[in-house]
């Protein structure tokens, strides 16, 4: 339940149901393609993604209070569901035109960027950080938001081990509080409809 989830969240309890391994999804991509492609997992496992509003990111780089309150709802999916995570723009109505946001601002359409894919990866970091039990691997889309994941989750390199697919990498970080932890990590437009289901099950069944 939501109280046993806070609970367990804030040290008092765990949840202890043994469960054969779970997937944490990162989505930084609003394309298309990787829609089509969590819907289809979402469909196929009933995956847990949250649609984050990245309209949050876009005015500072500085951490922002929303921040805590989807990575604790992450968190407490995380404890009833074997694969959850978050998704920037999965909601059309949260995708925005990065120049003229960056107009508006006065910035540049990689200062937008960045501010937007470090706001994930910080609420993906938060997330972790209270620990989650029988974690298999993290999927990671986007080349940029898997060196801010790692740079936010103090991760010193990735040991590369094999291909899942061409430019699809699989492999395991190395250093920090996630070391060990399997990671497949794949660019936005890269893929077929299945291909983030393909690397789910990789990541199970390593």
């Amino acid at each position: 339940t939501q109280k046993a989830c806070e609970l367990a969240y804030l040290g008092k309890q765990r949840v202890t149901r043994k469960k054969a391994g779970k997937v944490f999804i990162v989505a930084a991509s609003a394309s298309d393609l990787t829609r089509s492609q969590l819907t289809y997992l979402q469909n196929e496992c009933q995956a847990h993604i949250i649609d984050v509003d990245i309209r949050h990111f876009l005015d500072s780089d500085e951490e922002q209070p929303v921040e805590e309150v989807i990575a604790r709802e992450i968190w407490e999916i995380s404890q009833c569901n074997d694969v959850f995570g978050l998704r920037a723009a999965g909601n059309k109505e949260f995708l925005i035109d990065i120049k003229a946001e960056a107009h508006k601002r006065g910035i540049t359409q990689d200062d937008i960027a960045r501010r937007i894919t470090y706001g994930l990866a910080r609420i993906a970091r938060k997330a972790l950080q209270p620990g989650i039990n029988y974690l298999k691997g993290i999927y990671l889309t986007g080349g940029d938001m898997t060196v801010a994941f790692c740079r936010e989750s103090q991760v010193e390199a990735i040991e590369l081990i094999d291909e899942v697919q061409p430019h699809i990498s699989f492999g395991t970080l190395v250093g920090g509080p996630l070391h060990g932890i399997a990671l497949i990590t794949k660019g936005g437009l890269i893929g077929e409809t299945n291909t983030v289901m393909v690397c789910t099950k990789y990541l199970l069944n390593y």
